[in-house]
């Protein structure tokens, strides 16, 4: 995550503070600015909704997205390099095994750059070897109805608007790309996690969510699925204390 000035908070600031900043959640400094603002948005709009208590549905999906990055240089298009979800059973509580994992292979900027390999992780042949953004789409849908999940009641849960509301919606808009509805309504955890009022946090990124829910960080951070995972695991451990996820924290992606 970045904050505002510009340095990525988990990463050594003395390294990075002062150069232009692309998180692999492909935001610049501006793009950052006009995040904050959607999101007030969207959380308005929420508190406005007319459904009031309705609750998500019998399943969870939790995605998180990385994505092509730079912190020397502005991308005209933040690419999506791997796209997990992670299903979370929420009448028992648990994740669900089968997970929905693909790298994706980007076409504008082919080759990962220096600096969204050090921070994710991937590898240049695991994008090579992977399948195209349109392509995970339809693999998505067809997941989804194999697991039972498209034909039941289900919402995405997203750790912040960005995945959802800017970086996919602008990569298909660029490249013409349908997306169904289902991705355009998710839960933002980041807005809605209900933090402690002794807890000196606000709108808590995933780091700090596990922290409020004792949770060990498992995995690499800034690993997609890893992170999808680890924000399922908050998902459950708030299901496990009778938190209720309902339609009114829903947030609609702009398109």
């Amino acid at each position: 995550m970045i904050r505002e000035d510009g340095v990525l908070k988990d990463l050594d600031p003395k390294e990075y503070k002062g150069q232009p900043i692309q998180s692999a959640k492909g935001m610049s400094i501006e793009e950052f600015e006009e995040e904050k603002v959607s999101e007030q948005k969207l959380i308005e709009e929420t508190k406005t909704s007319d459904i009031k208590s309705n609750l998500t549905g019998q399943y969870l999906a939790i995605l998180d997205f990385e994505a092509q990055c730079s912190n020397t240089e502005k991308l005209t298009v933040q690419e999506i390099i791997e796209f997990p979800v992670v299903i979370v059973d929420v009448e028992n509580r648990k994740i669900i095994e089968d997970k929905f994992h693909y790298y994706i292979k980007p076409v504008v900027y082919p080759k990962l750059l220096p600096f969204c390999i050090e921070l994710t992780g991937i590898k240049q042949e695991q994008v090579d070897n992977g399948i195209l953004l349109q392509d995970a789409l339809e693999n998505l849908d067809q997941f989804l109805k194999e697991k039972g999940i498209l034909e039941s009641s289900f919402c995405f849960v997203t750790c912040g608007n960005w995945d959802l509301n800017t970086c996919l919606k602008k990569e298909a808009k660029a490249k013409n790309i349908e997306v169904k509805d289902y991705l355009k309504r998710f839960i933002n955890l980041k807005t809605n996690y209900p933090v402690p009022s002794l807890a000196r946090v606000r709108n808590p990124d995933m780091v700090a969510m596990l922290k409020l829910s004792e949770l060990e960080l498992i995995g690499r951070h800034h690993s997609g699925i890893d992170d999808a995972v680890n924000i399922a695991r908050v998902v459950v451990y708030l299901l496990e204390k009778d938190f209720k996820f309902k339609m009114s924290m829903t947030a609609n992606a702009e398109y």
